[in-house]
């Protein structure tokens, strides 16, 4: 035990209290690099969702229009079948 400004300190417990700040900031360090980390992974991907929704969006146009000339192709066949029948 020492005096600091007259007051008794028992220097293992300032050790082991030093001890435990030094973990503790430790682990602090930690969760903030995991906390870094999960938000740049949340970045990404919620620009690979909206990539994704994009294409899919894409896809879904091109699906309607291929539909479309296929119904007007199937809608000429008709037609030329009705006019081969006369």
């Amino acid at each position: 035990m020492i005096l600091v400004d007259n007051i008794p300190v028992n220097t293992e417990e300032v050790r082991r209290l030093e001890g435990e700040i030094f973990r503790q900031k430790k682990d602090y360090d930690v969760l903030q690099e995991e906390k870094r980390k999960s938000l740049e992974e949340s970045q990404q991907m919620k620009k690979l969702h909206s990539e994704l929704q994009a294409q899919s969006l894409e896809q879904t146009q091109k699906i309607k229009e291929l539909n479309r000339q296929l119904e007007a192709k199937e809608e000429l066949v008709k037609n030329k079948s009705r006019v081969f029948r006369v």
